[in-house]
């Protein structure tokens, strides 16, 4: 019997034939349009040197029908703040416990700073400042002179009574005074002088020092004290001023103890010390001349200004 007969139903006898394999069909790529095979064209198979090893499983990502296809993404662990450590690659609720200590720092800077500003703000109300001269810090200004001091006391020796001091933190108060000359003028603010003598056409030994066209010079001695009871005062010719017959105030010519050995001298004197000089203006002939000294303090506490004047007519 023919075995290539179509007809034949019979097996052959005779050992079995060996079976090709199947030749392997053109497979697409994944999630693209298939392709129909090109005549003619037989894939090839080669082994991969990895075909041992087992594939990882690659991410699904819908890629869309048309268009370049997408990388796959693989979602990545949020990774917990600077300084701690995560407890699960996904943990989106740390500790807040860093924080908490940051703001307690910040609050308590805050503070501070709120003290520091309320400590100088308190000082600022309670400081006075002197306009005209030198700084005196001065408190609830009062209306009265502690220690029942006079406020004019006739003092024929030529010198001044500086046996009782005053406070001048709790003494300044609005003052006008007006005196002669041989009497002891108090002021509240702690400054206590006296004229002992004027002096008509002076003539200054200063070669700066020279009265002008129509002018003559007037000389005038003093005797300046501080009675405060604690605290230098300055004293120096700019505490006074002369005021002349049309009511204007003028400074007193600049002359050193070169000049004028009995000029008064600036300096600084302690608290029941006095001292003496002279100071010297330019005033109009025969002019009726008023020595006159001014001092304006300021009180931060009710925003006040208080004026300490006093005043001595001279012939």
């Amino acid at each position: 019997m023919n075995p290539m007969d179509p007809y034949n139903q019979q097996t052959p006898s005779g050992p079995p034939q060996p079976q090709m394999p199947p030749s392997p069909q053109y497979q697409p790529a994944p999630n693209q349009m298939p392709m129909s095979p090109q005549p003619g064209v037989v894939p090839t198979s080669q082994p991969s040197p990895y075909a041992t090893q087992p594939m990882q499983p690659q991410p699904q990502v819908v890629q869309p029908m048309y268009g370049p296809p997408q990388p796959a993404t693989v979602p990545q662990p949020l990774m917990p703040p600077y300084g701690q450590t995560p407890q699960s690659p996904y943990v989106t609720n740390y500790s807040a416990s860093s924080d908490d200590g940051s703001n307690t720092k910040k609050i308590i800077l805050i503070v501070v700073a709120m003290l520091v500003v309320l400590g100088i703000a308190i000082a600022a109300v309670l400081l006075l400042t002197k306009k005209g001269g030198s700084s005196n810090p001065v408190s609830n200004a009062v209306s009265s002179v502690t220690g029942g001091t006079k406020d004019i006391v006739s003092r024929p020796d030529g010198t001044l009574d500086l046996s009782t001091l005053i406070d001048e933190q709790t003494s300044i108060k609005e003052q006008t005074l007006k005196a002669k000359p041989n009497q002891q003028i108090n002021q509240v603010d702690g400054l206590s002088y006296m004229v002992t003598g004027v002096h008509r056409n002076f003539t200054s030994n200063s070669t700066y020092v020279k009265a002008g066209p129509g002018k003559e010079l007037v000389k005038i001695d003093l005797v300046v004290g501080n009675r405060q009871k604690s605290g230098d005062q300055y004293i120096s010719s700019s505490n006074f001023q002369a005021r002349n017959s049309a009511g204007g105030l003028q400074d007193s010519e600049y002359v050193t103890t070169e000049d004028e050995s009995d000029a008064l001298d600036s300096q600084n004197v302690a608290p029941g010390k006095q001292i003496k000089g002279s100071i010297i203006f330019e005033v109009d002939p025969n002019e009726e001349v008023t020595l006159v000294s001014i001092n304006k303090y300021k009180n931060y506490t009710d925003n006040k200004e208080v004026t300490v004047q006093s005043e001595v007519a001279l012939k």
